[in-house]
């Protein structure tokens, strides 16, 4: 094997792949990246068994080859490479012989010799049977996961609870994350390109292969579309692939499990009440109280909102804190008496709203107290989405 790459790309493809890796795995061949040419093109894959990422790239393949190893020394030497430089894969003897790197830095060359497995002790990729295919523009994909991942449970006791449910309601594609604690939803219309929504079954995306995703993902802005499916082998684990352009393909096993009834948590918009608010000064004022939590190493603190038609008062009041309140603008159509909510969710929440205005909905009169509070763009801007909080005792 004798195979030249350009060192950016090779770098940015074994990242990619590398995230398919886990941190603290215990069997050694798992650390590694199998490495396999074709013409004019070499496909680098990595997995922790649950999870394949792969990713083909250019390369000047001068001698084919076929190999598995551990890509750790390698990789810490791209950091120093300089700019334009090519990397040199030499590969002895047969598939189990020696591999040596050799790397450019800006002054000298570095050739490291890695670590090799036997090609059999790393998995490949199922190749489960595909079903379904919907393709959409890349920028939806990270925005449908984006708005909701910050509710995604890390607690296994409810494992379902441990990812992103995807399901689809007619041109709609709708994700949905909760935690127990608050939940929020992001519906777009994708017009044509979803056609097939109502064939395509409801998933949920685990939470180890979000970022993977992202990261993969054609940066903002790009015109890059992607094409995802279900995939299942007979009798067997079913699969979600992600195909990004000719590049990147992710497999991943998905949650086994059933969603809950997500739509009996939101509360009727009839039932509640409305404080209208500004996003930057709200922001401000969350993370005022949460410096503060910080600074006598609290937990973000429980606070007690009261909106009296032009404001709104919030306030916390503890034994290690004492007393802290602020008052921010805020238009309400009525007094809506005092209910407790959880800081750091509220911020979330908010931050999450691609919009000026935030509209916060908490319940009519003493209900405010235990109803769920509701947080939506004021006046339908950022219609899609909608995060939904429990109120607190406070």
């Amino acid at each position: 094997m004798n195979i030249n790459i350009d060192a950016k790309v090779l770098k940015k493809a074994l990242k990619n792949c590398t995230m398919a890796i886990e941190k603290r795995n215990t069997i050694p061949v798992l650390n590694c990246i199998r490495i396999r040419s074709l013409k004019g093109q070499i496909v680098l894959s990595a997995t922790n068994m649950d999870m394949w990422i792969e990713q083909t790239i250019e390369a000047d393949v001068r001698s084919p080859g076929n190999r598995v190893f551990n890509p750790a020394p390698l990789m810490a030497l791209l950091d120093d490479c300089g700019e334009d430089k090519t990397i040199n894969l030499l590969g002895f003897g047969d598939s189990d012989g020696k591999v040596e790197a050799t790397v450019p830095t800006h002054d000298f060359e570095i050739v490291v010799s890695l670590e090799v497995f036997p090609l059999g002790d790393l998995p490949y990729p199922p190749d489960p049977k595909e079903q379904v295919v919907i393709g959409h523009s890349a920028g939806d994909l990270a925005t449908h996961i984006n708005k909701v991942m910050f509710a995604i449970s890390t607690e296994e006791t409810r494992y379902y609870l441990n990812g992103i449910y995807f399901h689809g309601e007619e041109d709609n594609l709708v994700t949905v994350a909760t935690d127990g604690h608050r939940m929020a939803t992001y519906k777009s219309d994708l017009g044509g390109t979803f056609k097939a929504a109502s064939e395509f079954e409801p998933f949920i995306l685990p939470r180890s292969a979000v970022a993977p995703i992202l990261a993969c993902l054609p940066t903002q802005g790009s015109n890059a579309t992607v094409s995802y499916c279900l995939a299942s082998k007979e009798g067997g684990a079913e699969y979600f692939r992600l195909f990004v352009a000719d590049e990147v393909t992710i497999t991943t096993k998905l949650i086994d499990g059933t969603y809950p009834d997500y739509k009996r948590v939101i509360p009727n918009e009839a039932g509640l009440t409305q404080i209208s608010l500004d996003k930057t000064r709200t922001t401000r004022a969350l993370k005022a109280f949460s410096k503060v939590a910080q600074a006598v190493k609290l937990k973000f603190p429980a606070l007690e909102i009261h909106a009296d038609g032009t404001g709104m008062d919030i306030k916390h009041r503890s034994e290690k804190i004492g007393d802290i309140h602020t008052r921010i603008p805020a238009l309400s159509k009525e007094d809506i008496p005092a209910f407790g909510i959880n800081g750091r969710l509220a911020l979330d929440a908010i931050k999450n709203i691609d919009a000026e205005g935030i509209c916060m909905m908490p319940g009519f009169g003493e209900d405010a107290r235990h109803s769920p509070i509701v947080f939506k763009g004021l006046d339908n801007q950022d219609p899609g989405f909608t995060c939904v909080t429990m109120p607190m005792r406070v």
